[in-house]
């Protein structure tokens, strides 16, 4: 059986904001001195992935929901913009976030995941 790589980004928390239809969107930019990580992260887009937040090497993860990967926007010297979407998420732990560097992870689901 093929172990499910998780993907570690540090990057700052750039917001949320959800739809009328329930549609989160989460963003993230992630500096320039991460493009190595985050190019692997290509692959994974428009799939289904758990994502996690932490926001200090000495705190825990914290499981925000599943989400896809809808886009990555690559701003140069500025790094990239990355861009999730999701319904069932743990908006309200994001408050203490903002605008704040954080890590977030994503490993793709497998089945039982969620």
């Amino acid at each position: 059986m093929a172990k499910i790589k998780i993907h570690r980004v540090e990057g700052t928390f750039k917001g949320f904001n959800i739809a009328s239809s329930g549609l989160a969107t989460i963003k993230f930019r992630a500096p320039y001195s991460e493009i190595a990580t985050y190019l692997n992260l290509i692959g994974l887009q428009d799939r289904d992935l758990i994502l996690a937040v932490r926001e200090s090497n000495d705190s825990k993860f914290q499981k925000v929901g599943i989400v896809r990967l809808k886009e990555i926007k690559f701003k140069g010297d500025d790094g990239a913009d990355f861009i999730f979407k999701g319904e069932k998420m743990e908006i309200p732990t994001f408050d203490s976030f903002l605008d704040k560097v954080v890590v977030f992870a994503v490993k793709p689901i497998k089945d039982g995941d969620d």
